[in-house]
Order: structure tokens, then C-alpha cells, then sequence
């Protein structure tokens, strides 16, 4: 009897029903709801706005044909860079394979990198080139002070030559600077005053042998703050020019007794002031930041020149990070002008002038002269390499009369190009430019510590 009821309690108990899984379910949640309860992070919502959705995927970002837009129009400017791409990118895997400009520049290079000789030279479309070399040293005068020599040769008639001491330290809150530069070219440009890139003014060439010799104070009371005031004199004497680029000498185009200062020269004595502020994060890889400089002087002539005039110039530039801190839009405004004193004319080459690769790229160099000038310019730049940048940039400035007399669109003259900067460590800096000046065409330039 005992051994049957054990039997059916046996089987009772087997065949009893296991409880719910709905039941456990709710006993799950509500211990993670205590859980939540007493701390722990719950789950963040989905993000709509970043396409997120509740189930963990996201929406697929919806196509704006707008963006085609800058495709299109850079796709000319890209197809250019990729023409380069292939030469340069062979260059530099050779460059970091072998390291022969390293090599180069460490040959060049003595006394823990303080003294060195580097590569000098400048070539533009229509201009004859000067090729030479730069020296530096900032031991000799004592440690932190500067020391630079350059010259450069292009023929007879196309010589230069600078000197540059700085026998103070140059990080130092006071510093005295001193330079004297002779410049020998025959094949400068003289078109007259205003701007003629839509007119039948003729172009001649002129030779300038000139002297200059500078004294300068600087005072820096901060890094990114400086002041300076400085004397100089100098002496410039013109003639007829070479034919170069299609272009006669000046006196077969001109009467060379209608350009100011040209018969007799000028010889002057001039004394300035000026100042530079500059919270760029980096001087030629800048992303951040702003540069101010201004500059105002005094010129007197003498030994002959009665010319009495002054200068005004100034420019202001912010970079604007477009991305991770490498693409950079670089914005600049710049302008200059000069006021006469008397009845003698300012001479023709102390004037401010466009044209060049510092201002208007897309045009000659000094191309347009006048008393005052007043240019813009938009440079997109990014990294290529290490040491090497490229630029697309949009100039875009002209001349005019007294205190802007004259300022209109028409005269302003626009140009766009590309670019290349490498820029080192080692005291070397290269630039090559194409820009094409509406209503000139194309021009070219390329320098290297150039004059």
C-alpha cells in the first residue's frame, strides 16, 4: 500500500504544468525596471535628425543633385591636377625612397643646420630668369642672430645681389636690422599709368640699375605683435631696356620725357614706420588665425630729385579651416597709395603697382601702375605632400588715380589660377603659379628664394 501511493505522488508531481514563460517574462521586466529603477544607463532614443531608426539602422541620405554643382565647375582645375598628379607623384616616391633633396640639403647644410647654402633663383613668363644662391647663417653674429646673402645672375644685364644682417637676437622684444640690395634688370615694363589690359597702350622695356640701403628698429612686445621705424636712401637709374617678350625698348614706344623720374633718375632719402600683427597659428601653413600689416613713409628726394611724396600701404588676411584643419580658404585684402608734394611728380617706379606673383597672378609683372591701388584675392589651399601644398586661387584688384579717383569695376581686373608652395624646414621655399589674366591670357611663374 505504501509503495502505491508513492507511485501516484510520483506521478502527480511529474504531471504537473511548468509555469508560464509569460510569467517569467514579466519577472524579467520587472527586474530590469528595478534595475533601471535603482541607476543603471538605459538606452538612448534614436537620433531622427542623424537618420537613426529604432530598430538600429539608418536612413540612407537623401541625393541632392545641388552638390553636383561645384563638381562641375572644379572639374577642369581637377583634370589639371590630375595631369600633374602622375610626374609629381613619381617625384615624390622617389623623393621618399632615396631622399635626394634631403641629401641635397644636408650637403648644403653646416654647424647643426645654422649655416647653409640654398638654391636661388626666379623665372616668369616673358621675363628673362636669374638663377643663383642664398646664404644664411645665424651663428656667426652670435647665436639666434641672422646673417643672409644672395645673388643671382640672368645675363649682363640682369643682376642681383642682397645682404642682410640682423646682429641682434631675432626672438629678442628689441632688434636692429640692416640690408643694402643692388638690382640690375633690362628687361622691366613700362606701359603707363592706370590699367591698359583692354586698350591699345604700348609696352616698353626699361633697364634699371639700383642701390637701396635700410636701417630698421624692431620692437616685438609680444610674439605675434611687432613695431618697427626705419631710414633708408637709395638710387635708381633708367635707359632703354632689351627687347624681350615681343616687347621693344622703352624709347621706341615712348618719349621718355613724359615718364616721371625717368631722364634723371631718382635719388632719395626716405624714413617709415610700421607695424605687423600676426596670430597665425602657422606662418605658411595657416589655418587659424590673422595677419595685419601696415606700413607709412616719408621720401624726400635729393642730389637733384625735388620729388617729395608719401606711402601708404596695408593688408589684412584670415584663413579660414574648410576642413581637419588642412583645407584652408585663404582671404586677403590689400592697397596702397601715394600723395605728391609739390609740383614734381612722384618717379614712376615708387608708385604702387598690380601684377606679379605676389598680387595679380594672372598678369605681368607690374603691369599696372597708378597712385593708388586697391586688390582682393581667394586662395583655396590644401596638403599634397609633407612639404608640399596646393593651391586654386581668385585674384581680382586694379589702380587708380588720387585717393581711388576713378574707382570703378571697369578697371578692376580679375584672374585665376593654380598652384604649387614647398615649403621646408630648411630655410627653401619654392613657388610655381599659372594664372590667366582676363584680357591677357596666361602667365607663369616660378621662384625660390628669389630676389
Amino acid at each position: 500500500m505504501a509503495a502505491a501511493l508513492a507511485c501516484c505522488f510520483a506521478a502527480a508531481v511529474a504531471s504537473a504544468p511548468s509555469p508560464p514563460a509569460t510569467a517569467s517574462a514579466s519577472a524579467n521586466a520587472a527586474t530590469a525596471h528595478a534595475a533601471t529603477a535603482h541607476g543603471a544607463d538605459a538606452p538612448p532614443p534614436p537620433d531622427v535628425d542623424a537618420g537613426e531608426r529604432s530598430d538600429g539602422r539608418l536612413d540612407p541620405i537623401p541625393r541632392r543633385r545641388w552638390r553636383l554643382v561645384p563638381q562641375v565647375l572644379l572639374f577642369p582645375l581637377r583634370a589639371l591636377f590630375w595631369g600633374l598628379e602622375w610626374p609629381i607623384g613619381a617625384a615624390l616616391r622617389v623623393e621618399d625612397r632615396v631622399h635626394p633633396f634631403r641629401r641635397a640639403l644636408d650637403a648644403l647644410t653646416w654647424s647643426g643646420g645654422t649655416r647653409g647654402l640654398r638654391p636661388a633663383f626666379y623665372y616668369s613668363t616673358i621675363y628673362i630668369p636669374e638663377f643663383g644662391l642664398r646664404y644664411y647663417d645665424h651663428l656667426t653674429l652670435g647665436v639666434d642672430t641672422n646673417l643672409e646673402v644672395t645673388t643671382t645672375v640672368g645675363g649682363a644685364n640682369y643682376v642681383y645681389s642682397g645682404l642682410t644682417v640682423e646682429p641682434t637676437r631675432t626672438t629678442a622684444p628689441i632688434g636692429v636690422i640692416f640690408d643694402v640690395l643692388f638690382d640690375r634688370r633690362g628687361d622691366l615694363l613700362y606701359n603707363g599709368f592706370g590699367s591698359h589690359t583692354y586698350s591699345a597702350a604700348p609696352a616698353g622695356r626699361y633697364l634699371m640699375n639700383a642701390v637701396e640701403s635700410r636701417l630698421a628698429v624692431r620692437v616685438r612686445p609680444q610674439p605675434w605683435l611687432a613695431f618697427y621705424a626705419t631710414i633708408s636712401t637709395g638710387l635708381k637709374r633708367f635707359q632703354n631696356g632689351d627687347r624681350v617678350g615681343g616687347d621693344p625698348g622703352v624709347v621706341y614706344v615712348w618719349d621718355t620725357n613724359t615718364i616721371p623720374g625717368f631722364t634723371h633718375g631718382t635719388s632719395f632719402i626716405r624714413a617709415g614706420v610700421g607695424g605687423i600683427l600676426d596670430l597665425r597659428d602657422h606662418r605658411s601653413r595657416a589655418s587659424t588665425g590673422l595677419l595685419i600689416d601696415a606700413a607709412f613713409d616719408y621720401t624726400r628726394g635729393i642730389d637733384g630729385d625735388f620729388a617729395t611724396y608719401e606711402r601708404f600701404r596695408a593688408k589684412a588676411g584670415v584663413p579660414i579651416p574648410l576642413w581637419l584643419r588642412t583645407h584652408v580658404l585663404w582671404l586677403q585684402a590689400a592697397t596702397a597709395l601715394a600723395w605728391q608734394d609739390g609740383p614734381v611728380a612722384i618717379p614712376f617706379t615708387e608708385v604702387p603697382t598690380l601684377g606679379g606673383p605676389d598680387d595679380l597672378r594672372g598678369f605681368r609683372f607690374q603691369d599696372f601702375r597708378d597712385l593708388s591701388s586697391f586688390w582682393v584675392t581667394a586662395e583655396y589651399r590644401w596638403p599634397m605632400w609633407m612639404w608640399v601644398d596646393g593651391a586654386l586661387f581668385f585674384d581680382y584688384g586694379g589702380v587708380f588715380g588720387r585717393n581711388y579717383a576713378g574707382f570703378n569695376t571697369q578697371r578692376m581686373q580679375p584672374d585665376v589660377g593654380v598652384a604649387l608652395r614647398v615649403v621646408t624646414n630648411g630655410h627653401f621655399l619654392l613657388r610655381i603659379q599659372i594664372g590667366y589674366g582676363f584680357g591677357e591670357g596666361v602667365n607663369f611663374s616660378l621662384s625660390g628664394n628669389g630676389p
